[in-house]
């Protein structure tokens, strides 16, 4: 992903790819949330960036009410559709940062594959201000562990990537794992939580070359690289995958961070 926050304006350009091809999330990980902030049809939820509803999906049927929110009403349009058999959920289009809510209103806030994009400087602050004295805050990341992968199918795209991305582009990326221990360190740190829970889950996300290309267009990096190099990155990508059986099996580690604000 970008380092810095400008990649949170990509995927509402990617909306419908976002929802297609991106990866859902294990029912263990939703398990252990429901288990860990003891979730039960009377909580509050507030869930941020929650882009197409791919987990919003899964927390719906467990009946609490949730407010779901993100700022791209094309996300949220496909979120709305599928939740449309939960009346407990009812969806804002706004930012984490601009989303208006009465102090201590809330049991538990989760935020799948966003928080990082949230601002620095107020996102630890504004959290517990919006929970109730020991709600939680989930930090979801559903994170491609190309470093786990190997074999000549992942050797032949790491080479792609040496050769397509020039260096000082690939300085603008940080792997999504630093990104959520980075998050984790800042909860060790942080005046108003503490780690409740740290579990991660495992799972294989399997597709074809064209969809793993459109899949990789979702990603903010890969998303703003300049227009030759992304055309060179993908034709690659397309062609390597085909040339290994015309499918690519991904890593993912699904990583739940919970923090109780004190």
């Amino acid at each position: 992903m970008l380092k810095d926050d400008s990649g949170k304006h990509t995927f509402a350009r990617v909306a419908a790819d976002y929802d297609a091809v991106r990866p859902g999330y294990p029912d263990a990980l939703v398990a252990d949330w429901q288990a860990f902030a003891g979730i039960t049809a009377e909580s509050r939820v507030a869930e941020f960036g929650c882009g197409p509803g791919k987990l919003t999906a899964k927390l719906a049927p467990l009946g609490a009410e949730i407010v779901a929110s993100d700022l791209s009403p094309e996300l949220l349009a496909i979120a709305k559709a599928h939740c449309t058999p939960y009346p407990n959920v009812r969806f804002v289009c706004s930012s984490f940062e601009d989303f208006e809510a009465a102090p201590e209103s809330f049991d538990a806030l989760i935020a799948a594959t966003a928080f990082h994009w949230f601002d620095k400087a107020t996102r630890w602050q504004k959290s517990a201000a919006l929970l109730k004295p020991g709600g939680t805050l989930a930090i979801v990341h559903n994170i491609h562990r190309h470093d786990r992968e190997s074999g000549a199918l992942r050797e032949a795209l790491d080479a792609l990537y040496g050769r397509v991305v020039p260096e000082a582009l690939d300085a603008l990326y940080q792997p999504a794992w630093q990104t959520s221990s980075d998050l984790a360190g800042e909860i060790d740190a942080s005046e108003d939580f503490d780690l409740l829970a740290d579990r991660s889950h495992w799972h294989e996300h399997v597709l074809g070359a064209e969809d793993y290309v459109r899949l990789l267009n979702t990603f903010s990096f890969q998303h703003n690289l300049p227009a030759q190099v992304k055309m060179a990155l993908f034709e690659g990508v397309r062609e390597i995958v085909e040339a290994h059986g015309g499918s690519i099996g991904s890593t993912y580690e699904a990583r739940l961070l919970i923090a109780r604000r004190r």
